[in-house]
C-alpha cells in the first residue's frame, strides 16, 4: 500500500498567535514522523504587529486619508464664508439682468467694489458681519463645488495601473503633493476668477482619484491575509475621521482665521498635507523587502503569508475578463448600491453648510456638529450596501 501523507495546519489558538504548520508522513510501521522539509513557522510572536513597519504603514495612511477628505471637503464650508449673501440679494432685486454677468450690474459701492465680484468687507452696517467676498450666484457656486468629481472620475481606473507600474508609494504621495499645494492656491485662485478656482478643484479632484486604487496595491504586498482586517480597517477610518475633524476645523478658521477667515482654511489645510507628504515619503516603502527598517523577521513573516496570494509578472499578463465581469449581475449590483450611498454621502456634506447658512439662516458655528450626524448617515448606507451585495 502506497504511502499516504497529510498536513495539519492548527488554527489561531486562544491568544491569538499563529500555530506551526507541520508535514507528517505515515511509515510502514504506522507511525508518525514530523517531516523537516517545510518546517519553517508562521507565529505571530516572530513578528509582532507593535512598532512593525506594517503598522507603521497602517497609520500613516489613516493619516493620509484624514488629510485626503480634509482637502475635498474644506470647500463645503468655506463657501459659507466666502459668498456675500447681500450682494446676491441685491443680484435678485434687480430684473431683467444676467446674474452671470455680474461686472454690468450697478451695485452700491458699500457693498461691493471692481468688478462685482470681490465685496468690500469694511461695510459698517453689523447685517454684513458674516458676509464674505464674493457675489457669486447659485450657478456659480454649484459650479465650484462639483467641479472636484469632474476630477475625481478621470483618474480612478488610471490609478490602479500607475501603482502597478510605478509603486503605490509614489503615487499616493506624489498626487497628494500637488493636492496640497493646489489646495494652497485656492484663495489666490479664487480672487483671480471664479473660473481659476474651478480649475485647481478639478484638479485637486485628479489628484485624489488615484489614492483608493493606490492603497489597495499597498495592501497587496504589505497585509498579512490574518491581519489584513484590522490593518485596512485603521487605514481607512481616516476617511470618516477627516469627515468628523474637517468640518468644525474649518468653521473655526472661517471665524478666526487670518487673511480674512476663508483663506486659511485652505492655507492651514494644505500646509498639514505638504507636511503628511514629508513623512509618507519616509514612512511608507512599496514592499517589506525594499523597506531598509523592517526586519527580517517581519519580511520573512509577510512573504510567507502572502505566498500563494501574490501574482507573478507571468500571471499578472494574463488577460482581464472584461465581458464577464461587465455582465456579471454581483458586480452591477456592487456598482449600484455603491453608487447610491455615495451619491447621497457627497451631496449631504457638500450641500449641508449651506443650507444651514442660507435656509435655516445658521451661524458659521452650527457648521460643526453637522459632521457627526453625517458620518452616522454614510455609515447606514454603507449597511444598506451590505446587505444587498
Amino acid at each position: 500500500m502506497d504511502n499516504k501523507s497529510y498536513v495539519s495546519d492548527e488554527r489561531l489558538s486562544s491568544n491569538g498567535t499563529h500555530g506551526h504548520t507541520k508535514s507528517y508522513g505515515t511509515t510502514p510501521d504506522g507511525s508518525q514522523s514530523a517531516s523537516k522539509e517545510n518546517g519553517e513557522t508562521l507565529d505571530r510572536e516572530k513578528a509582532p504587529l507593535l512598532c512593525s513597519s506594517r503598522l507603521a504603514l497602517s497609520i500613516i495612511s489613516c493619516l493620509g486619508f484624514i488629510n485626503v477628505y480634509a482637502l475635498r471637503v474644506n470647500m463645503s464650508v468655506a463657501m459659507v464664508c466666502m459668498i456675500n449673501q447681500t450682494a446676491l440679494a441685491e443680484l435678485r432685486d434687480i430684473q431683467g439682468r444676467d446674474v452671470f454677468n455680474v461686472s454690468k450690474i450697478p451695485l452700491r459701492p458699500s457693498t461691493c467694489r471692481g468688478e462685482g465680484i470681490v465685496v468690500n468687507a469694511s461695510s459698517s452696517d453689523p447685517s454684513h458681519k458674516e458676509d464674505g467676498e464674493f457675489a457669486w450666484p447659485k450657478e456659480i457656486q454649484g459650479l465650484v463645488l462639483g467641479s472636484f468629481f469632474w476630477g475625481y472620475l478621470t483618474t480612478q481606473v488610471m490609478g490602479g495601473w500607475l501603482s502597478q507600474r510605478f509603486g503605490g508609494k509614489h503615487v499616493f504621495g506624489w498626487f497628494m503633493f500637488v493636492c496640497a499645494v493646489v489646495t494652497l492656491l485656492m484663495p489666490v485662485a479664487a480672487r483671480l476668477h471664479y473660473v481659476a478656482l474651478i480649475v485647481t478643484r478639478i484638479i485637486a479632484g485628479i489628484c485624489q482619484g488615484v489614492v483608493w486604487p493606490a492603497m489597495a496595491v499597498l495592501w497587496a504586498t504589505w497585509a498579512p491575509p490574518l491581519e489584513r482586517g484590522m490593518l485596512c480597517s485603521l487605514c481607512y477610518a481616516g476617511a470618516q475621521i477627516g469627515n468628523v475633524l474637517t468640518f468644525p476645523i474649518a468653521a473655526a478658521l472661517c471665524e478666526n482665521g487670518f487673511d480674512g477667515g476663508w483663506p486659511s482654511v485652505f492655507y492651514v489645510l494644505g500646509a498639514l498635507g505638504v507636511v503628511w507628504f514629508v513623512a509618507w515619503m519616509y514612512v511608507v516603502y512599496d514592499s517589506p523587502e525594499l523597506h531598509p527598517r523592517t526586519s527580517d523577521r517581519e519580511k520573512k513573516y509577510i512573504t510567507q503569508s502572502l505566498q500563494g496570494n501574490m501574482t507573478t509578472s507571468m500571471e499578472r499578463k494574463v488577460k482581464t475578463p472584461w465581458l464577464k465581469i461587465f455582465l456579471s449581475m454581483k458586480v452591477w449590483a456592487i456598482v449600484v448600491t455603491h453608487t447610491c450611498a455615495n451619491w447621497g454621502t457627497y451631496t449631504f456634506l457638500t450641500n449641508m453648510p449651506t443650507y444651514l447658512r442660507e435656509v435655516l439662516y445658521f451661524p458659521v458655528q452650527a457648521v460643526r456638529p453637522v459632521k457627526p450626524v453625517a458620518a452616522w448617515v454614510h455609515f447606514r448606507c454603507l449597511e444598506i450596501k451590505l446587505t444587498f451585495t
